[in-house]
This record gives structure tokens, C-alpha cells and sequence, in this order.
């Protein structure tokens, strides 16, 4: 096979003791050859122009002239064989990719890979791809290809130099830590893959089908939904987000709690802060209460409003300012933690006696605003709810300058604007901070925020 840019020799073969002279034609054309041995053409840095029909002639001492049969030559252009490698984020511990080998001509007989100069094996049936599964920091190395044509010619890659990063490609995680029998979970699968193809769900290696409690996202935004958690959906999840380069995958536990187990988890966060609520000396008097209240609020069919707050930044939430403009809220299960986490309950129940949580009716609404001020900076978020009827619960988040109005029903009337739709995820952002919640419009609405 002959190429641009390479250096070739044709030679005329039989030729006689008693030659006295020997010249090459192409295209019937006398031309030069820079060759000192005797009956060979070179022609070097061939080209295109190159191309044509070639003939050596020889003159005996009879002077007899002979000449050979036409030899027709054709310039191709050399293969550029390249690899095409997965994306940096692909590049991750336990992900499988493949890395292909493009430009790959058609006569070609064999494709070998090397890593560092040695030959490597791939398991793909795909022709010109690599594929290596189960990416550690032994996979890192200068990768290349070789092909073999029918003509013998080897032609190989340039290396690639592949580094695999010790860390996943895929996090999962969930908006907010509340997993109770009954409440809605959504577990978020990121990731920086580009274009994926296909997104598939497991639990304990079974596949996920998109019906029924449990709902997919999409391949550009990928979730999964659990509407009414049972204690049989705790569990490994795993999220498998598949691309033209490969797959990777990510993995969380799920462990949901029996609704009594929470109230003692709600209890604890309440003992953390109760002088906020009552004298030491009066716990041992109300704890009874709160526990049968928690088991009535969880229970009951009036509407209700949990707002659960996890905070994962390094600015503290001070000063909570509660609103409320139609409900009651429930003091003793309000704690702040020491302004990283907290747990808000709101009901229908307009009055403010705790005794009344054992069992009062109440208007079969809820609505408010919950306001915190965010430590070093001159923001506060503000929090509003509107429970009034299953799937018509709305909630939004905005960050505001703390010398703006307190949580108040002007406030309450500004936000309600901006109320998300049902169901809709909400994202805002700060001054260093990001606020974002997901929310369930079952009769007990639950808004999961999460602050980073």
C-alpha cells in the first residue's frame, strides 16, 4: 500500500550482463531516478502527483532496446488512526468505558491494543473498541492501536495517556433525612456523564420498574421517586447511568423507620432543646403528651406540614421567626440543634394549648412562614407553606436581606407568588450557600430542605 509521504522503490527485474543503459518512463515520460543501484526507481515523500503508469527500459551493446510492462501506481493517503477516550468525569474508580479506535480503513486484518507497550486483550465484540470494566488506579497507562492491512502495512495510533480518579462518578443522595414509614423519598442521582442514553434503578441488584410507588426521572435529570414508604423498601439502591462511553454506577443505603421509631428520633431532638420550650424540672410532666401528640399528629386526617431542615454548610441558622397565618404550630417538636438541623410540624389547630394535640379538630388548613437568619451574611431564608388538601400543597424558598420585613402575612402574600407547583423541586442560592427542597403533597405534606 502506498502512502503520502513514505519513500518507495521499484525495481526492474531480468535485466541482461551486456545493459548498457537503463531509464524509467511514467506516462510514456522519461524521468530521473536518485537511486545508485543499478535497475531501481526511487521516489520519495510520495504525493498524489506521484500517481501514474510506470516502465523501466533497457539498452543492450547490440543496442537492442527492451522494456518492461507497465506498472500503474496509485498515492493514498495514510490512515489517521486516533482514539477517541471517555470523558475526565468517566474516568472514575468501578465505572466500565470504552476507548475507541477511529479511522480504522477497510482492508484492515487485525487490531491490536497496547498499555504501555504491551498488547492487552479487550472483551468487546464491538471491532475498534476497548472496553475495561471495573476502572482502578492499575488501569492508568499510555494506551494505542495498531492495525495490520491486507497489504501487511502497520499503521499505528498516537498513545493516550489515561488517568483513573479514586473516587466514584456517581453520588446519590437525598433531600432531606426524614425516612419514615408513609412519607414520599426522592433520591437524586448526579452526575457530570455526558449525554446519557439510558438510566436504570436497582434495589439489592433487581431492576426498578418505572410503575406503581416508584417513579424515574429522566437521562438528564435522574431520580428516583418512593411515594408511601414501606419498611420493606429499605435497602442498597444503586443508580446505573449508561452513555456511548461506557457506564458508571452509584450506591446508597435506604433505612426507613417504623413511625414510633421516628417519634423517639423527634423526642431526642426535642430533649437536645428544651429549655427553649420548658424548665428542666417540667420534662418528665410533658414527655408523656409529646409522645401520644407525635402518634396523633402522624395518624390523624387533618392536614399537617413537616418541614425538615439539614444543614450541611458551615453557616449557622439563627433566630427563627415562625408566622403563622391560618393552623397552629407544634412547639415542643421545633428544634434547631444548634442552628444545623431542625424538625417543624404545623397543623390545622388554631390554638395554642399543647393539650389540645391529644385530639382537638381544627380548620383543614395550614399556611405560614418560617424565617431564619444565616450566620455571617445579611441574608435570611424564608420558608413558606400552604397545606390545604392532597395534591394541593404548595411551598417555596426565597433568601432575602434581614432588614426586610419579618415573617409576616405581607411577606406570606409576596412569596405566595412564587409558590411552586406541585411537586416541583426547589433551588435557591445565597451569598456562599445553596438552599434546595423536594415535597410530597400527600395529606401530610412533608418539605425536605437541605442547606450546603
Amino acid at each position: 500500500m502506498l502512502y503520502r509521504g513514505a519513500t518507495v522503490k521499484i525495481e526492474c527485474s531480468g535485466i541482461p550482463e551486456d545493459v548498457q543503459e537503463i531509464k524509467w518512463f511514467k506516462d510514456g515520460t522519461p524521468i530521473k531516478t536518485s537511486s545508485s543501484e543499478v535497475g531501481i526507481l526511487k521516489v520519495a515523500n510520495l504525493d498524489p502527483i506521484n500517481d501514474g503508469k510506470y516502465r523501466c527500459e533497457i539498452t543492450q551493446s547490440s543496442g537492442t532496446k527492451i522494456s518492461s510492462n507497465e506498472v500503474d501506481i496509485a498515492i493514498k493517503k495514510r490512515p489517521n488512526l486516533k482514539l477517541i477516550t471517555p470523558p475526565e468525569c468517566m474516568l472514575c474508580r468501578g465505572a466500565t468505558v470504552k476507548i475507541k479506535c477511529s479511522g480504522i480503513p477497510k482492508d484492515v486484518q487485525e487490531i491490536k491494543w497496547f498499555k504501555d507497550g504491551t498488547p492487552i486483550k479487550t472483551s468487546s465484540s464491538e471491532v475498534g473498541i476497548l472496553k475495561v470494566a471495573n476502572l482502578d488506579p492499575t488501569n492508568d497507562g499510555k494506551y494505542r492501536c495498531e492495525i495490520t492491512q491486507s497489504s501487511g502495512t502497520k499503521i499505528s495510533s498516537r498513545e493516550v495517556d489515561i488517568a483513573i480518579k479514586d473516587e466514584q462518578a456517581i453520588t446519590l443522595s437525598t433531600l432531606g433525612d426524614l425516612q419514615i414509614e408513609g412519607a414520599e423519598l426522592e433520591i437524586k442521582c448526579k452526575s457530570s456523564i455526558p449525554t446519557p442514553t439510558e438510566v436504570c434503578w436497582y434495589k439489592e441488584n433487581k431492576e426498578i420498574i418505572d410503575k406503581g410507588r416508584f417513579l424515574n426521572g429522566t437521562c438528564q435529570d435522574p431520580s428516583l421517586t418512593i411515594s408511601t414508604l414501606t419498611l420493606s423498601d429499605s435497602g442498597a439502591y444503586r443508580c446505573k447511568i449508561t452513555s456511548h462511553f461506557g457506564f458508571a454506577e452509584g450506591t446508597i443505603d435506604i433505612d426507613v423507620k417504623e413511625q414510633s421509631i421516628f417519634v423517639k428520633e423527634v423526642v431526642n431532638l426535642v430533649m437536645e432543646g428544651t429549655e427553649y420550650f420548658f424548665p428542666s424540672r417540667e420534662i418528665s410532666k410533658f414527655l408523656p403528651k409529646i409522645i401520644n401528640g407525635v402518634h396523633q399528629l402522624l395518624s390523624s386526617t387533618q392536614r399537617k406540614c413537616i418541614l425538615s431542615i439539614t444543614n450541611n454548610g458551615c453557616r449557622k441558622l439563627s433566630n427563627p421567626n415562625i408566622s403563622i397565618i391560618q393552623g397552629r404550630e407544634h412547639h415542643p417538636l421545633a428544634s434547631i440543634a444548634g442552628g444545623k438541623a431542625g424538625i417543624f410540624i404545623f397543623t390545622t389547630e388554631k390554638t395554642s394549648d399543647f393539650s389540645t394535640l391529644l385530639g382537638a379538630g381544627g380548620h383543614w388548613k395550614t399556611k405560614g412562614v418560617l424565617t431564619f437568619d444565616v450566620e455571617k451574611t445579611d441574608q435570611q431564608i424564608a420558608i413558606l407553606w400552604n397545606v390545604a388538601q392532597k395534591s394541593r400543597n404548595r411551598f417555596a424558598i426565597q433568601i432575602r436581606s434581614q432588614d426586610s420585613e419579618t415573617a409576616d402575612q405581607p411577606l406570606y402574600e409576596h412569596m405566595l407568588q412564587q409558590a411552586a407547583s406541585a411537586g416541583t423541586r426547589i433551588e435557591k442560592e445565597g451569598t456562599g450557600y445553596k438552599v434546595s427542597a423536594t415535597m410530597s403533597n400527600e395529606i401530610t405534606a412533608h418539605l425536605q430542605i437541605t442547606i450546603n
